[in-house]
């Protein structure tokens, strides 16, 4: 808890743009389990949730949304992919709990009944970390994955395998692309009708955390194994990429290395070109990229970037050079604790470690419609709301975007997709109470229902004003009718909790760890409400306050006596810490500046983590740097120029 109430977060703001056609919300279903692999197949209407050892379908339609069959397939499955075509072609892969197999299912072209589950056992030791998988119109299916095994006295080594079958056939053995590494990382396939199969890979270096890695491409015709990978370009790590690839074998590659966003393509039969630029991307985190390649060689490219809060789609009808970026305005990043340092690389570096990175599987590219538009999905972290976005298709005009819904909580999976007859949808989750969510369905042309009045919604004096470091905050509740509650502090609800009151009443709201964020002596701290009646569609948010004061055992260091002296290429930085330090480690960030401010990525950094009174240590840099700097998570920050 505590270190969730720690974590750095950015948050969007509204930044005006044009309005595409309304949407309107069906009713939700609510569903058992995680939404991690809550995803659209890309079958038109076709959406799939866990289930019980397997996964469900879901058709979406303007008439809400309809529970279909379930499928079991492993014990404890974890999905990695489902993904279908238009036809009806598709395929599930992903693994038991217990990591020791490729589970896979196909359905061939036609929509008919998913075949028998296929086992792709493991060697010993080896267990599967990521599962991917693509398939074809024609009914060509690739599954890759990485699978790792414990190494003495080194960690985990991992290695890349894949596996294929021809339309009708059977899979064929498994096959390693290329040598085992300790830190194998994307794995990502594509298949065309004509047998092709590509694979995207990256591999950092064994230590550290590096900012960019290669990023590759492995090719294989039918029957034939995958050959020598060639190197697409410099990727930012963080920023995963996006592939796609056409009936006829032309391939679509889209990546960004911190600074554009680029495109390489393959033309039938032909090598991978040398990449075109599609317009500037953000070296920040938050960033998700989408392609989409059709049979006419039509296709789109789509970026969103929560740095500078915006999406940019480009797109083409014909195959050729892509039209002029389209942009939409999504919000305007804001840095917790306006604080620039906790949006920088350097911050997730030290906050995350030098670990091995995995990437989701269940992005889609962006959404063509029959009257020529691309359509993709984002979500307005602040504001709760999902929301379509969509750019002509061949660019050249202005973008637009329309909302659905307001959470009480937070939007988990976001994903756009077509309707059968070509209607552009959203669906989305939010999550209800422990291994429950709802599954949400939004889009054009659904009339909505009439909504209820909203709860009132009253709270009382807390039961203790003083919160000591293990005391939660309690909050007498009162609604006048049925309500759902979802409160907690700040702008961004943090800790929040949900309280249900069935048939409305007196309830209590329990905020765990409040006392890390209240001040001493007492003063007045935001309560961010959001609420609903039980049966409602979307919720309401209002804001009030609470008069509460930390408790002298709350952890709350603060740096005095910082010093930082220049040792040649080295700072020696020392400095004290007055307060209350509680049990366990503290974290202090250290960095070396050009500026007193530090508003850009820090010339070093270093995390401490601790419950001593008094620390020394040495950050290397050169001479343009000028300022130390000392983080702690809640207490601002000690600067220092260097002596």
């Amino acid at each position: 808890m505590l270190r969730a109430t720690l974590l750095a977060v950015a948050i969007l703001s509204v930044a005006p743009v044009a309005a595409a056609a309304a949407i309107g919300q069906v009713e939700p279903l609510t569903f058992r389990g995680y939404d991690d692999c809550v995803q659209a197949t890309g079958r038109p209407g076709e959406l799939v949730v866990p289930a019980t050892d397997g996964v469900r379908f879901v058709q979406a339609t303007r008439e809400g949304l309809k529970t279909g069959p379930a499928l079991r397939l492993a014990t404890r499955f974890e999905c990695g992919s489902v993904v279908s075509r238009a036809n009806g072609a598709g395929v599930i892969a992903g693994a038991p709990r217990d990591e020791s197999a490729v589970v896979v299912s196909v359905r061939e072209p036609g929509g008919g009944a998913w075949g028998a589950r296929v086992t792709i056992a493991l060697e010993a030791e080896w267990r599967a970390e990521v599962v991917r998988a693509a398939v074809s119109d024609r009914g060509d299916v690739i599954v890759s994955w990485r699978e790792a095994r414990s190494a003495p006295n080194t960690g985990s080594i991992r290695r890349v395998r894949v596996a294929r079958r021809s339309p009708g056939g059977d899979f064929g053995a498994a096959e390693t692309l290329g040598v085992d590494a300790h830190r194998h990382e994307l794995v990502l396939p594509a298949v065309a009708d004509t047998g092709e199969a590509f694979v995207l890979t990256t591999t950092a270096g064994d230590t550290g955390a590096p900012s960019h890695v290669p990023l590759r491409v492995w090719t294989a015709v039918e029957g034939a194994p995958f050959g020598t990978p060639g190197t697409v370009g410099s990727m930012r790590r963080e920023h995963g990429p996006a592939l796609a690839a056409a009936a006829d074998g032309r391939a679509l590659i889209a990546w960004s290395d911190g600074a554009s966003l680029n495109v390489t393509e393959r033309e039938p039969g032909g090598p991978f070109v040398a990449p075109v630029r599609l317009g500037e991307a953000d070296q920040r985190s938050g960033f998700t990229t989408g392609v989409t390649v059709g049979s006419a060689g039509e296709a789109s490219v789509s970026w969103v970037q929560s740095g500078p809060g915006e999406a940019q789609i480009a797109s083409r009808r014909t195959p050729g050079a892509f039209g002029p970026p389209t942009r939409i305005a999504l919000g305007t990043a804001r840095a917790y604790n306006k604080d620039p340092f906790f949006n920088t690389q350097a911050f997730q570096d030290l906050y995350f470690g030098g670990g091995t990175l995995s990437y989701g599987g269940g992005r889609r590219g962006p959404v063509l419609t029959p009257d020529g538009r691309a359509a993709i999905a984002s979500a307005q972290p602040e504001w709760l709301r999902p929301m379509l976005a969509f750019a002509p298709v061949g660019g050249g005009g202005a973008g637009s975007r329309t909302f659905a819904g307001r959470a009480l909580e937070s939007v988990g999976v976001v994903q756009a997709l077509a309707l059968a007859d070509g209607t552009p949808a959203i669906a989305w989750t939010e999550p209800v109470r422990a291994r429950r969510f709802r599954l949400q369905l939004a889009a054009e042309g659904v009339q909505e229902r009439p909504q209820p009045a909203p709860p009132r919604v009253t709270f009382g004096s807390p039961r203790s004003t003083t919160l000591s470091d293990q005391e939660p905050l309690r909050l007498p509740i009162t609604c006048n009718r049925p309500c759902v509650v979802f409160a907690g502090l700040g702008d961004d609800a943090t800790n929040g909790e949900f309280v249900t009151l069935p048939r409305g009443g007196r309830g209590e709201l329990k905020i765990e760890a409040a006392g890390y964020l209240a001040p001493r002596p007492a003063g007045p701290v935001k309560l961010t409400v959001r609420y609903r009646s039980p049966d409602a569609l979307r919720a309401h948010t209002r804001t009030t306050h609470v008069r509460i004061a930390r408790g002298a055992d709350v952890p709350h260091p603060q740096v005095t006596d910082l010093r930082a002296v220049r040792r040649g290429e080295s700072i020696r930085v020392s400095w004290r810490v007055t307060g209350p330090l509680g049990v366990g480690n503290w974290p202090y960030y250290i960095t070396a500046d050009a500026t007193r401010a530090g508003t850009g990525e820090p010339i070093a950094a270093r995390l401490i983590q601790d419950d001593r009174r008094r620390y020394t240590t040495t950050l290397r840099a050169g001479a343009d740097a000028r300022y130390v700097t000392v983080r702690t998570a809640l207490e601002g920050r000690a600067v220092v120029r260097i002596g």
